[in-house]
């Protein structure tokens, strides 16, 4: 099913007190979402799926080889809105990537993106904080 990913982003940002200037979105393919003192994040769509990912800049495979066990346990975690219930964690083009595939029902739900924008953002912020330092 295709939807207006930009229409729909553009509510669930200005239902989030996102206030600024004019929202304007090319959702052919990749919106970007820029945040202040942590990755963008990224709602994508590939092959007909929407995705929902940040590049995690911070990550090096030292990091990971370390901390791996403790990384993994904080995605555990269900997510709203994610088909797997949980976030994936990747190696992209440009380094390490956390990756969620969205539930299309997320957008026939009052709120649904909201829920799942701040959750992702939640998660993405506390890796960040827990494991940017300890490479």
């Amino acid at each position: 099913m295709q939807f207006d990913i930009a229409e729909i982003l553009r509510r669930s940002l200005e239902n989030m007190g996102y206030v600024g200037e004019k929202l304007n979105f090319d959702a052919h393919s990749t919106i970007e979402i820029a945040l202040e003192n942590t990755p963008s994040l990224f709602i994508s769509v590939i092959d007909e799926r929407y995705w929902l990912w940040s590049r995690l800049t911070w990550l090096s495979s030292d990091t990971l080889a370390t901390w791996g066990g403790e990384l993994w346990c904080e995605l555990l975690d269900a997510m709203p809105h994610v088909v797997t219930g949980q976030p994936v964690l990747g190696l992209g083009e440009e380094g390490y990537e956390l990756k969620a595939l969205i539930d299309e029902n997320c957008f026939q739900q009052e709120g649904g993106l909201e829920a799942l924008l701040e959750s992702f953002f939640l998660l993405c912020t506390r890796l960040q904080e827990r494991f940017s330092r300890l490479g």
